[in-house]
C-alpha cells in the first residue's frame, strides 16, 4: 500500500474529514456523531503541524469526553517553508465559472475508547469530525509526537528552496515503516521527496 493511501486510510480521507476543498465558515467545534464535520475556529488555520496537534487536544477532550490519544500521523497540503498552511486559494474552472477552493491545511485525529476526531487545521477555517464506535482507540500503541515540528523539517529537507516553495508533508506512524520516524517532504507539484528524522532533523538515506 503506498504512503498515501496508507495516511488517508488512518486519517478518513482528507476530502472527508479535513477541510481540504471545504468552504466551511464559523461553527462551535461540536461535531455530532457520525455526522458532517463542522467549523473549529478555535482550532486556528495559521499553525505548524506540532502547533495545530497542540491546539486541538484540548478541543478533542471536550468532544470526546476523554483524555484523547493522537492517531500517530499527519497529512498536510500545500504547507510554506514557514511550516503552515498557505493561505492562498487554488482557483478552478467549474462550468466556465472561476472557483477559489482552499486545499491547504493539516489533517490528523485523536481518538478515545470507541470514538475518534479528525480535524482539519487550515483556511478558510478549520474543522472537525466524529465518528463513533468505528475504532478501538485502547489497541493502539502510544507514539510520542515528534520533536521536530514542520517548519524546521521543511528547512533541513529544502534549505535552499525560494521561499515561495510549497509542500506536501506527511508524517506516518513508526509501525508503518519498522519503527521508523520522519517526515517525508515533497516539493510541489511533483518535486522530489526527502525523508527527515522527526526527532532529530537529520536527512534520512
Amino acid at each position: 500500500m503506498s504512503r498515501t493511501l496508507v495516511i488517508l486510510a488512518l486519517l478518513g480521507g482528507a476530502a472527508d474529514c479535513g477541510l481540504f476543498g471545504s468552504n466551511t465558515t464559523g461553527g462551535s467545534c461540536a461535531p455530532a456523531c457520525n455526522g458532517d464535520k463542522t467549523g473549529c475556529p478555535m482550532l486556528g488555520s495559521d499553525l505548524t503541524a506540532l502547533g495545530a496537534l497542540h491546539t486541538a487536544k484540548p478541543l478533542a477532550q471536550q468532544i470526546l469526553n476523554a483524555t484523547p490519544r493522537w492517531m500517530a500521523a499527519f497529512e498536510g497540503l500545500k504547507i510554506t517553508r514557514s511550516g503552515k498552511p498557505s493561505p492562498d486559494p487554488d482557483v478552478v474552472d467549474v462550468l466556465g465559472t472561476q472557483t477559489k477552493v482552499y486545499v491547504s491545511g493539516w489533517v490528523f485525529k485523536y481518538c478515545a475508547g470507541m470514538n475518534d476526531v479528525a480535524f482539519g487545521a487550515g483556511p478558510q477555517t478549520s474543522s472537525a469530525q466524529q465518528g463513533c464506535n468505528d475504532i478501538n482507540c485502547d489497541a493502539m500503541t502510544d507514539t510520542s509526537e515528534p520533536a521536530v515540528d514542520s517548519d524546521a523539517a521543511i528547512a533541513a529537507a529544502f534549505p535552499n528552496d525560494p521561499p515561495t516553495t510549497l509542500y506536501n508533508v506527511e508524517f506516518l506512524p513508526p509501525a508503518a515503516h519498522a519503527n521508523q520516524r520522519f517526515w517525508s517532504i515533497t516539493q510541489r507539484p511533483s518535486g522530489p521527496t526527502i525523508k527527515i528524522d522527526a526527532d532529530t532533523g537529520a536527512i534520512v538515506p
